[in-house]
């Protein structure tokens, strides 16, 4: 899931909370670096492991679990 939408994107992921689980990976594109640390927290809350690109783009991807 591709997310770039300049400043909105904790609006997004909270709408997107019923669904994150059917979503294995993100490309995040955040504007507002002071949210840096609450963007590793939500998404590490929601069984996501954060790789940054750079300072302003992350890629947010599920744990794989083999059952």
């Amino acid at each position: 899931m591709k997310l770039d939408v300049e400043g909105a994107e904790f609006d997004v992921l909270e709408g997107a909370t019923d669904s994150m689980s059917k979503i294995r990976s993100w490309m995040i594109e955040l504007h507002d670096q002071a949210g840096k640390s609450k963007l590793q927290s939500y998404m590490a809350t929601n069984g996501y492991n954060l790789l940054w690109l750079d300072k302003g783009i992350c890629l947010p991807f599920a744990s794989l679990s083999f059952s």
